[in-house]
């Protein structure tokens, strides 16, 4: 049934039927510093462009109200999986921390078939914690060949997956999550904010692992107009480098925060806060109790150079879990949580083969760096 299913009024006829973002005011910036906030985009200074006192406050700070008072974003989570069979068993760590954490409205597992993730297991697992499946919108409703650069059919899933998600947020709203974004408490002061997402301690990007938007955030609307421009190479500037140089300009529009942001692999980022936490077990309880969600970005590295931090992350999320939901968890539920604790850090990343059918098999136009699938 349609009826309060947002996409279901939608393709129903009904159009965009949650409020439009409301437009920037001073109470979307930071509250602390009210006066170092700027409406207005910050002009480049000697080719180079200046983040005010707001971007550093609301723009990276965890206890800096950055977004106003108001909840602007429907708590519904998306996931996006572009491939085949059901999403790898850490995609539901994720959704029993989104599901345990936030008690969304709705949860939907975009798919492009009816028979990818439809049977066995884990698709059970998705439905116990109350994933709904829907179908990706075809392409050329998502975007328009005229509308992009270069055609998204054309693209790498990865950068499917990307296109996909800034669409459902930017015509529905609400948050999105990759596989391996686990949530950690609650994400409702961040839905407070027109558009929030991570930020990489001391780097020069944004993560798009974890997203928070109103529907039609004027935010997500720049970032569209950037993805359409998108010649078939350098895709990381475009879903990485540029938002945090927009967030940079427009302090007042976005809100990002290492608390929402990522953890890079030890070894290949020995200088990262996922490095200091593989080494150093004792940080691991402060960095949980700091964060309100977690992205293990290049999974696989992490399975191989920081297996025991990223176990009891999961450990963390599933213990979470059960204690919040000790009295209501039922069977399925729990054999759901047993099954990914059996599997083991290495099972983590192992694909869930099923009755699936293969889909978008193009050949790519470049590869992009460290991508992955939602």
């Amino acid at each position: 049934s349609s009826q309060g299913d947002p996409w279901g009024r939608i393709q129903a006829g009904e159009g965009r039927i949650l409020a439009m973002a409301a437009s920037c005011s001073s109470t979307a910036c930071c509250i602390r510093h009210p006066r170092a906030c700027t409406q207005q985009p910050l002009e480049p200074r000697s080719g180079q462009v200046e983040a005010s006192a707001c971007f550093q406050e609301g723009c990276a700070a965890k206890d800096c109200e950055a977004c106003g008072h108001v909840e602007r974003v429907p708590n519904i989570v998306h996931y996006v999986w572009v491939g085949e069979g059901c999403p790898p068993r850490r995609a539901l760590v994720s959704l029993i921390g989104a599901a345990t954490q936030l008690r969304p409205s709705f949860v939907y597992l975009w798919v492009q078939s009816e028979e990818v993730c439809d049977s066995g297991p884990v698709a059970a697992c998705w439905r116990s914690f109350g994933a709904v499946r829907r179908m990706i919108p075809p392409w050329e409703r998502i975007a328009p060949a005229a509308s992009f650069r270069t055609a998204v059919r054309e693209m790498l899933p990865a950068h499917q997956s990307d296109v996909v998600r800034l669409f459902l947020l930017n015509t529905i709203g609400g948050i999105y999550l990759d596989s391996d974004a686990f949530v950690l408490r609650s994400l409702q002061r961040w839905r407070r904010c027109d558009f929030a997402l991570g930020a990489e301690q001391g780097g020069n990007k944004l993560n798009n692992g974890l997203l928070i938007a109103a529907n039609g955030s004027a935010f997500g609307r720049a970032w569209w107009r950037r993805l359409q421009t998108w010649d078939g190479s350098g895709w990381d500037f475009h879903s990485c480098v540029w938002p945090k140089l927009e967030c940079e300009r427009s302090p007042g529009l976005v809100a990002a925060s290492v608390d929402l942001g990522p953890l890079l692999p030890p070894k290949r980022f020995p200088h990262g806060e996922g490095a200091l936490l593989a080494s150093n077990r004792s940080q691991l309880t402060s960095a949980l109790a700091r964060r309100d969600a977690v992205h293990f970005v290049a999974f696989r590295s992490w399975v191989n150079e920081g297996p025991e931090l990223l176990w009891n992350v999961v450990k963390h999320v599933l213990t979470s879990a059960v204690e919040r939901t000790a009295v209501r968890m039922s069977v399925q539920q729990q054999a759901c949580v047993n099954h990914i604790l059996a599997a083991g850090v290495k099972g983590l990343w192992e694909p869930n083969h099923g009755r699936a059918q293969s889909v978008n098999r193009r050949r790519s136009l470049t590869r992009r760096r460290g991508a992955s699938v939602g």
